[in-house]
């Protein structure tokens, strides 16, 4: 069993990759991917690079993102196993800490002021990742978000209502979205289609646009010369 697998998984669905795509850029066939994600097959070092190499990232980042934290039964296990010399440093150090950490935060508001940047950014409401939403570009509100989960190029959020975007997006997750009027073929963006805002996989065909969901229950959106379509911007991770 692996441990990289749902890291991988993530940084494809981040990419906007399917496991074929990925397949193509590293050279593995789709089950072998599947298998991978789900932890259920093996990965040895080669396999790390080239998965690196596909999804723009180093193995140190792959495996800080699949670091976990210890189960107490894992802890007892690795304890158990020491020379007693041992366990007592163990111990030591573990009340050291406990210490330090029950000193060092006193009040968890002081905490929250103190170590956390906060960021601002423009809320202007719901967006549809269903059956579509009025978007209103008057009704601007702020929300603060820890600086570390915005997006670098974020110009406003918008918060998803729907499913259809599953398994990337829930239903109140927020999105953040970069500002832009053109869009490339295969971005995940937000668009006004005679309206109603949609959060939706955008595909360019010859003489249409059609809206993708993520979620397969859904049925595309075919957006024809008749309709009216405003793009709004694009989703940054």
């Amino acid at each position: 069993m692996n441990i990289l697998g749902e890291a991988i998984r993530r940084l494809r669905l981040k990419n906007e990759l399917t496991q074929v795509e990925l397949g193509k850029l590293t050279g593995f066939k789709q089950n072998t991917i599947s298998q991978h994600e789900k932890g259920k097959r093996e990965i040895d070092e080669e396999d790390i690079l080239k998965y690196c190499k596909a999804l723009g990232v180093s193995p140190q980042t792959l495996f800080d993102m699949s670091s976990k934290k210890r189960t107490s039964k894992e802890l007892s296990i690795i304890y158990n196993k020491l020379e007693t010399k041992r366990q007592t440093k163990v111990y030591d150090f573990a009340t050291e800490q406990l210490n330090e950490q029950n000193n060092k935060i006193t009040n968890i508001n002081d905490y929250i002021e103190e170590e956390t940047n906060w960021y601002e950014v423009k809320f202007y409401g719901s967006i549809s990742a269903g059956t579509g939403l009025y978007l209103d570009d008057e009704q601007v509100e702020t929300i603060n978000f820890g600086a570390d989960m915005v997006p670098s190029g974020t110009d406003f959020c918008l918060k998803v209502n729907g499913d259809s975007m599953e398994p990337m997006f829930n239903n109140g997750d927020y999105v953040f979205i970069k500002r832009e009027t053109d869009f490339r073929n295969g971005t995940i963006g937000a668009v006004i289609v005679n309206g109603e805002a949609y959060l939706k996989k955008i595909y360019i065909r010859d003489n249409f646009i059609r809206l993708v969901s993520l979620n397969k229950k859904y049925k595309d959106i075919t957006v024809s010369e008749d309709d009216t379509l405003k793009y709004v911007g694009t989703v940054v991770f």
